[in-house]
Formats: structure tokens, sequence, C-alpha cells
């Protein structure tokens, strides 16, 4: 039986391909649940197409309730409460839920090495259990991004989750470097820091090309944080529709 021969008691119209307003639609409502057996000519009847609904709502589900980690040298500033507060409420807005480090919920009796452990377990906690990530990744205590928050891109990175860089300045890494430091250009063509000799990463990215290459960029957090909610469609229905063609 084709698609457009399976009639859906909830649609009130013929399956189709999918299209992407459908695949929305169902993201949005956990509906389309009659191929389930209240109608025996609906997409019981299709095993491939049972299964990229059933993936999609199973996925939906999930994605509904998406999960993104707040990375960035923020937890630093003084106002960190007021700066996550706001991260918070903006994510929120856009249905997401954010998971924000720990630093600023810290047990007063756990002291040293034993607190710095304690925030570096539940950060990576955190990031296990997210489905996405926004970093500031904007300059700190020099050229280059916090060390740290380098790291939970890495992770995130390394599990698989999109993650979206914001804060980084307009313009290369070697164009910014060149501008605070003196440069130049050797024989071979290589820009090279003038007193030391050291090579200056040269590519017009943005920042050092495993981070370029290997994530998203916005210029806000809140821009960010946007792009995240979208890629919730967007993954859902490429996953969804590599099922259709197995």
């Amino acid at each position: 039986m084709g698609y457009a021969q399976a009639g859906c008691t909830k649609c009130t119209r013929a399956h189709g391909a999918p299209s992407d307003q459908r695949i929305a639609w169902i993201i949005n409502s956990n509906a389309c649940l009659a191929f389930s057996g209240n109608n025996s000519s609906c997409l019981a009847n299709n095993q491939r197409y049972n299964k990229f609904f059933g993936y999609i709502l199973y996925h939906a589900a999930r994605m509904a309730n998406m999960k993104v980690y707040l990375a960035g040298f923020d937890v630093f500033k003084p106002d960190a409460a007021s700066v996550f507060a706001s991260l918070c409420s903006e994510a929120v807005r856009l249905q997401l839920i954010p998971l924000a480090p720990i630093d600023g919920d810290l047990p007063p009796a756990v002291k040293g090495v034993q607190l710095a452990r304690h925030i570096f377990t539940s950060n990576v906690a955190k990031l296990s259990e997210a489905d996405g990530v926004i970093a500031n990744l904007a300059p700190f205590r020099g050229h280059e991004p916090d060390s740290g928050t380098v790291f939970e891109v890495g992770y995130a990175i390394a599990r698989g989750i999109p993650v979206i860089g914001y804060g980084v300045p307009a313009g290369s890494y070697a164009d910014r470097l060149h501008a605070a430091m003196p440069c130049t250009r050797c024989e071979a063509g290589l820009l090279r820091e003038l007193h030391s000799g050291w090579l200056v990463e040269d590519f017009g990215l943005p920042l050092n090309l495993m981070l370029a290459c290997s994530i998203d960029f916005r210029e806000t957090a809140t821009e960010a944080l946007q792009q995240l909610a979208e890629q919730r469609f967007v993954k859902t229905k490429g996953l969804g529709e590599s099922l259709m063609h197995n």
C-alpha cells in the first residue's frame, strides 16, 4: 500500500510522503496516534511508515524537552547569578530546558580540591544529560576563550550534540591577534609573531580550527538559543526521513 492510500482518523487526510508541516505538527502536538490500531486502513499496514512515525513521536517527545547546557566564563562575573537568570529565562521562553553550571550553587562545607572536583563532576553530569550546548567563546583573560568552556565544547562534540558558540569578536583570529601584537609574514608567506617567531593560525576562521570547524557561531546568546530551538525540528525531521529509506 502506498503512502497516498493510507488514511488516518486523526489527520483526516491521506498520508503522503512526510512534509515539513506535518512533521512540525507531530512534534508540537505528539498527535497522529491513530496508526496504533484505531483504523485498520491507516498506517499500521505500512511498516516503514510506522517505523518513521514511531521514531518521530519518540524522538519528538525527547526533543520537545530539549536540555541546553549554558557554557561560559560568565560564572566568574560579579553578576553571574543575574546573567544566568537571564539566560535561563530566554531558554524557557524558547521552550528549552536550561542547565546552568553548578559553580553558583556550591555546598558550603566543601573546600579546596574537593570543591573543584565537585564542580567538575557536577558540570560533566549536566553536560552528559544535555541535548545541546551554547558556549560563550568571547576572549577571556587574553586572546583565547576560557579553557574550561573549551573543554565543555569538546565534551559536547564528542557526545555528538550540537554546540553554538557566541560572543566571538568580528573578523578572523589572525586579524585580531595581528592587531594586538606585532606580527609579520615570513619568507614562506606565513604569519608569525614578530619577536618569538611562533606561527599564527591564519585560515580566516574566527577561532582555532578545532573549534571553528566543529561548531556553529552566532553573535549573541539569544541567537544561539534560537538556533538550537530551530534545530529540534530539523534534527527530528532528518532522522525520521533517514529511517524512511532504510
